[in-house]
């Protein structure tokens, strides 16, 4: 599962992210294009990374990874898809239900409920968004695994002490 801002880090749109995090970032979107990569099959993850693809350089690491993973769609060795279905109140009913998580984005609980509904436990992979490391030990608790990508800014949150 690749959180949004790891595409956009990779493309180096990420003012916050050092180069070695760019680089972890790049790297990582071409495993994730030799692996599995979780969406869900209503779009909204395709269509967010789609929103954020750069259109000035067409050619980027995040153009490149759209494109193999659109080629890629109905290949389920590559792309599998699950459903999530709606709830009013935490977005996604695949989203756990703990008021630990109240105040986690709600654009990127798609990601941690594609990741529950898959049944097989993928990391999700984050960049630099912080909120993923304020919740981590509510998400964790609630079996969303998660990969920090940049351990650079790992540090520096943890030294500001968030979360």
């Amino acid at each position: 599962m690749l959180d949004t801002n790891v595409l956009v880090t990779a493309d180096g749109r990420a003012p916050q992210a050092p180069l070695p995090c760019v680089a972890a970032c790049a790297e990582a979107l071409n495993a994730a294009v030799r692996d599995v990569v979780w969406l869900d099959d209503g779009g909204e993850i395709l269509e967010e990374y789609q929103r954020n693809l750069n259109r000035d350089y067409p050619l980027g690491v995040m153009a490149t990874f759209f494109v193999e993973l659109q080629s890629n769609l109905g290949v389920p060795e590559r792309c599998r898809m699950v459903s999530l279905s709606p709830n009013d109140n935490r977005v996604y009913e695949e989203f756990p239900e703990d008021a630990a998580l109240a105040a986690f984005d709600r654009s990127d609980r798609k990601f941690a409920a594609v990741a529950l509904a898959s049944n097989m436990d993928p990391d999700v992979l984050n960049a630099v968004d912080s909120d993923w490391w304020h919740h981590r030990v509510a998400l964790a608790a609630n079996g969303v695994h998660m990969r920090f990508v940049c351990s650079e800014l790992v540090a520096e949150w943890q030294r500001e002490g968030a979360g």
